[in-house]
């Protein structure tokens, strides 16, 4: 069976970047000045919509912007554990696919989106949060040659 992606969580979180330009390519998420966020209930705890100072690669924003009901279809969908669900990467790649046999699959495919050979973009080192316009691009564009490739399979 075919992948498809889920185009209504992935436009919300195209927008998001779009609107933010807080996008980190290095971290699921991260709040300036603290360590890394690893986990899917600290993600949702962010201010990421209007916390200056917050970042999220795209599987974060995916975990931040998802409701309970698509994080819902995805546990159904694939047979998620509870542990599942504070995984980041396992999570985000249930709610950006569908289609797959399992959810190894799901993740092999999501691998590139989250795990690609991305330039290193960070947007909190400006007291201004000034964004970076040009990398927030660079990432846009990448999400959209992903989904052109698994909507080509």
């Amino acid at each position: 069976m075919p992948h498809r992606v889920n185009r209504i969580l992935f436009d919300r979180v195209k927008a998001a970047i779009t609107e933010t330009r807080r996008v980190d390519t290095r971290y699921w998420a991260k709040v300036e000045g603290c360590q890394a966020i690893t986990s899917v209930t600290e993600i949702r705890a962010l201010p990421l919509s209007n916390g200056c100072g917050t970042v999220a690669c795209i599987g974060g924003w995916a975990c931040f912007l998802a409701t309970e009901e698509e994080i819902a279809s995805a546990f159904e969908a694939y047979g998620l554990s509870v542990l599942d669900a504070n995984e980041p990467f396992t999570l985000a790649a249930a709610l950006l696919l569908s289609g797959a046999d399992s959810i190894d699959a799901v993740e092999r495919a999501c691998s590139p989106l989250f795990f690609g050979d991305w330039p290193a973009v960070e947007d909190f080192a400006s007291d201004i949060c000034q964004p970076d316009e040009e990398g927030t691009q660079a990432v846009l564009r990448r999400m959209d040659d992903w989904a052109i490739e698994i909507e080509r399979r």
